[in-house]
Formats: C-alpha cells, sequence, structure tokens
C-alpha cells in the first residue's frame, strides 16, 4: 500500500515511517525542510516532499493515490487528504494542529468510497490502554530488537526545562523532546521514545522510576527491557 504521513519528522512521524516500511508499505512522508526531508528518507520513507515548495495531493495522484494517510495537521489539510487518497482510500486524523473546522466538498467521499475516523489515546480507559500496549509489545517490540525500529530523540530537558522544550519543540527538532523530573527519568524516558505512550505506563517504566541509578539490578533492568543496542 502507498501510505503518507505528515509533519513525518515529529515523534509520531518518524515513528510511523519506520513502522509502515517494515510492514512493507511504499511510503511517502511531507516534511517542512529540505534537512527534514533528507531526514525522513534516511528513515525510509520512499517519496519525502517538503510542503512548503511540493505539492503533496499531485504527487500522490501521479502514484495513484494514497491507501492510507496518518495526519495531525487538519484544518485545509483535510480536504487535500481526501483528494489524495486513492479510491477505498482511508484517512486517519490523529490531531488538529491547524484547527479542527474547516469546508470539505463530502461528494469526494462517496465517488471515491473513502473512510475518514479519528483517534486519540489519552481519553482511553485504563484497560483498553494495556490492550495496546500488549499488541505494541506483540507486533512491534521484534522491530525495537533487531534494530528496524529506533525512533529519534532530539533531546531531553529537565522538568524544570519545560518551557525550553517546548521551544525546541516549536523549531527544528528531530523526533521526541521528553522531559524527565530526575536524572534516572532521563533513562526510562527512554520507554516512552521506543514503546510509545501505551508502553509509557508499563510496569517496567514504574519499576524503573523506583529504581535507584546506584542500584546493582538498575542498568540490567535498563538493557533487558528499555534500551536495545548502544550505551546505557
Amino acid at each position: 500500500e502507498r501510505f503518507l504521513v505528515h509533519r513525518a519528522t515529529s515523534a509520531i512521524g518518524t515513528t510511523a515511517i519506520q513502522i509502515a516500511r517494515a510492514l512493507g508499505a511504499r511510503v511517502f512522508a511531507t516534511a517542512g525542510s529540505d534537512d527534514k526531508v533528507q531526514v525522513c528518507r534516511d528513515l525510509g520513507a520512499e517519496v519525502a516532499l517538503n510542503y512548503r515548495t511540493q505539492d503533496f495531493v499531485q504527487t500522490l495522484r501521479d502514484e495513484g493515490g494514497a491507501n492510507l494517510i496518518l495526519d495531525m495537521v487538519g484544518g485545509p489539510y483535510v480536504e487535500r487528504n481526501l483528494k489524495a487518497l486513492a479510491d477505498d482510500g482511508r484517512l486517519v486524523q490523529i490531531a488538529f494542529l491547524s484547527g479542527a473546522a474547516t469546508r470539505l466538498n463530502l461528494m469526494t467521499l462517496l465517488f471515491k468510497r473513502l473512510t475518514v475516523t479519528g483517534s486519540t489515546l489519552r481519553a482511553r480507559p485504563d484497560d483498553e490502554k494495556a490492550r495496546l500496549a500488549a499488541a505494541i509489545k506483540r507486533n512491534v517490540w521484534p522491530w525495537v530488537a533487531d534494530g528496524r525500529l529506533r525512533p529519534p530523540v532530539d533531546r531531553r530537558f529537565p522538568l524544570a526545562a519545560a518551557a525550553d522544550a517546548h521551544a525546541r519543540e516549536a523549531a527544528a527538532c528531530i523526533g521526541d523532546v521528553p522531559l524527565y523530573q530526575h536524572e534516572f527519568d532521563a533513562y526510562a524516558s527512554l520507554a516512552y521514545n521506543v514503546g510509545g505512550p501505551a508502553f509509557c505506563g508499563s510496569t517496567l517504566v514504574k519499576k524503573l522510576r523506583a529504581t535507584p541509578p546506584d542500584h546493582p539490578g538498575a542498568c540490567a533492568e535498563l538493557k533487558r527491557g528499555v534500551y536495545v543496542g548502544g550505551d546505557v
């Protein structure tokens, strides 16, 4: 399938590129600078577009349309996404950074038999989050173990520097910008980076945050469950 992800150098976008590639999809991505476009290619995107200078709608149409689009921009992108989809295509909306209100010609849905759906994690009950975490462990974690999935962390900030972290997010960050309350939380935050928000509430992370960094089992826990490869 042809998969398009917007804001592709965000934490979600960089992960989505790698997961889609691991599943065998042809990956298309949009980003806001030529440097970020190159990051998308390095992560596995077959086609990466600078949305400031290139038209993703025409590019996807020339390829037959996208079968699946993951979007967090919203606003005017919604209608453009519908135009970029192939017949029977699906649009998954997970945020509305450019606004949740927009005008649409819904006849496009009928003629192309499109599916538009939305998803958010925060408001879901704990048992559903646990089910999703188990699915991540079963279906995605093996790719972490063999190196196919390595979501980038741009920079970590202590909680006291949250304003600086938000400023970094609004600038040229690539991947995740996690916060940590204590120095050891900088290591525990790797679980969020690797396993995603559903995994962040797991027993392992709670154990890590309760384990002093000088505890004999601390590094063993990190190596076993949180950070696969690299230096601990």
